[in-house]
């Protein structure tokens, strides 16, 4: 067998097992997202509380929403130079 055809299946598992993670980890951003956009809402709208009683569950959804912007930012890059768009 070829040595180069390994050393480049290896580098490829890597990049594979690194496209999943990022995938889970923005699949689990995502539901956070949704769960704590859920809970404000209902502390809201539903129990009546003001901004100061659900600043908690609001400061989580702000982590959430910049940690997926930020996942799926980085999925895309800008063109690089010379590169039309």
């Amino acid at each position: 067998m070829n040595k180069e055809l390994f050393r480049q299946a290896k580098q490829a598992r890597i990049f594979l097992l690194c496209t999943v993670f990022l995938g889970l980890l923005g699949a689990v951003a995502t539901i956070a997202q949704m769960s704590f956009l859920s809970k404000v809402i209902d502390r809201v709208l539903i129990s009546g509380e003001g901004l100061g009683q659900v600043s908690t569950p609001l400061l989580l959804l702000l982590g959430a929403v910049v940690l997926r912007s930020g996942l799926f930012g980085c999925a895309k890059s800008p063109p690089s130079e010379g590169q039309s768009t």
